[in-house]
């Protein structure tokens, strides 16, 4: 459920690990990936309209139960079914290994709570929605809905996080001045789509840095640092604040015009509270590219 390629930190490292000659790599993908190029082998997936599954909403009290709409094209199969062929292959008698889709799908709405409620298995599992229970029509936050922590309080500040959870380090650079940013977009939010969307990549800087390196809309730049270069079109538009640099996160190597995306210039560093990679802890300089 992932294209690390385009959306890892450190891109090249990553190649050059993939590349290894002792490492043999298995890509479970709907499409063909920047991922799946360095692949031994690719293993056919099936897509959201050919597979059961049990979806919860983003920032709503629902839960969907989903029913393949078409059949699953040639060989492909639900995540669920293939670690389950995989487990029986390598002899293993892990009850896990022995179920099947429809079993997932009972135990998943048998473990369902919503709002202390649980799931419906008729309705979900024929493609139903089932919402939450409350005080009233829609929910209202510490009214009729509360954080499931132990006094029902939000912990802002909370002992899992450490001792200084919002500890804030300086990253600078004289040798890259400029902040690399890689929001999504109203396009993308990952790499999903990706061999359609962003067919020329581009860079947006602010005017004043654009002028301070004599640089015009739609002239090709080079964005680099210590990690690698992106080779791409310019944009200048204020929405972008000066001394920083955007570039739209999930774009595949084919929209660059030397096959490094936005993820070639972002540090392997983790954070250390949330364990996360510090994408926009990336420093840059930018040139017209010769």
């Amino acid at each position: 459920n992932s294209n690390p390629v385009a959306t890892a930190p450190d891109q090249n490292s990553l190649i050059r690990g993939l590349r290894r000659d002792d490492l043999f790599t298995v890509v479970h993908e709907q499409v063909l990936t920047d991922t799946t190029s360095f692949a031994d082998i690719v293993l056919p997936a099936v897509t959201f309209l050919e597979q059961h599954e049990i979806k919860k909403a983003y920032g709503s009290y629902a839960a969907g139960g989903v029913q393949p709409v078409i059949s699953a094209p040639g060989e492909a199969k639900p995540n669920e079914e293939v670690f389950a062929l995989l487990g029986r292959a390598m002899g293993w008698d892990d009850p896990p290994f022995q179920w099947n889709t429809d079993t997932f799908m009972h135990k998943t709405t048998d473990a369902l709570l919503l709002n202390g409620e649980k799931g419906n298995a008729k309705k979900l599992l024929n493609g139903g929605t089932q919402t939450c229970l409350f005080d009233g029509k829609t929910p209202v936050q510490f009214r009729s809905v509360f954080p499931r922590t132990p006094d029902g309080k939000i912990h802002l500040t909370p002992a899992a996080l450490g001792k200084t959870p919002y500890h804030y380090e300086v990253v600078s650079s004289n040798e890259f001045p400029l902040a690399l940013i890689s929001p999504a977009s109203s396009k993308m939010i990952s790499s999903s789509l990706g061999e359609y969307n962003y067919p020329k990549l581009f860079a947006t800087i602010h005017p004043k840095d654009a002028a301070m390196r004599d640089i015009s809309s739609s002239d090709v730049v080079r964005i680099f640092n210590e990690l690698g270069e992106v080779v791409c079109h310019a944009k200048i538009n204020k929405t972008v604040r000066p001394g920083a640099v955007s570039m739209p996160k999930g774009a595949w190597r084919k929209s660059s015009q030397n096959g490094q995306t936005s993820t070639a210039l972002c540090p392997a560093t983790a954070n250390v509270v949330g364990g996360g990679a510090c994408f926009n802890d990336a420093r840059v300089e930018i040139e017209k590219y010769k």
